[in-house]
């Protein structure tokens, strides 16, 4: 999970096991992954209505370092709560 604060798009982030939000729960330990981008109205990890999200489709992991875009294309209408 990369948190930013001060940034300008387009912004390139790069992910590795150093930023699982739990120990067990490293990139390296998963066969599939899909990358979730949002931009938060209040910096709040919670998902409010009116925040801004994009994903890739399911990236099949590699040994070798990976590109992937993720496209801010969906804005939050509802959270389910």
């Amino acid at each position: 999970m990369a948190k930013l604060t001060d940034f300008n798009l387009p912004l390139s982030v790069n992910l590795d096991d150093s930023m699982a939000m739990m120990p067990n729960l490293k990139l390296s330990g998963f066969k599939e992954v899909v990358v979730t981008a949002r931009i938060s109205v209040d910096g709040n990890v919670a998902l409010q209505s009116g925040e801004l999200e994009g994903a890739t489709q399911t990236i099949t992991m590699t040994p070798e370092a990976q590109q992937v875009a993720v496209t801010i294309s969906r804005v939050i209408t509802s959270t389910g709560s």
